[in-house]
């Protein structure tokens, strides 16, 4: 997993990348985990917005985010829209970074993917749902 330092607008904050499929970044900003799609190459960065590795003496301070991120018991939805499909029921068994359950939004399907290898917990949400950013869709355990 790697840590960065992002600055938007001249706050920085410590994003972990937990995981990656092809365009799909999955990262926890602030003890939130989000998921979004990517193109292959940044299309730019302003002179505003700068990306710089965590390293040395930064690195040591996020170590308790880290293992907050493997023990996260909750996948919250990383943006708002309908459930387009359930791929996970109560007692399943996962591996970091099977797709959990699939939201639609803007015509587009995002998969929502397992954070770590786990337990499913519950499932709190159904097919044809609608979602806001944030919501509890799954709780895990350890496996």
């Amino acid at each position: 997993m790697s840590l960065f330092t992002v600055t938007v607008e001249g706050r920085a904050y410590t994003v972990q990348v937990i995981a990656r499929q092809g365009s799909l970044l999955t990262f926890e900003v602030d003890g939130r985990q989000y998921s979004a799609a990517i193109p292959a190459r940044p299309s730019s960065v302003t002179s505003r917005t700068s990306v710089v590795p965590v390293t040395g003496e930064r690195r040591a301070r996020t170590d308790a985010a880290s293992a907050h991120a493997s023990a996260q018991s909750e996948v919250k939805a990383p943006l708002p829209g309908i459930i387009s499909d359930v791929k996970v029921k109560a007692g399943d068994t996962v591996k970091s970074g099977s797709t959990l359950i699939v939201i639609e939004a803007m015509k587009m399907e995002n998969p929502i993917k397992a954070p770590r290898d786990c337990v499913i917990k519950s499932v709190e949400v159904k097919k044809g749902q609608d979602v806001q950013h944030g919501a509890v869709l799954i709780t895990l355990e350890q496996p």
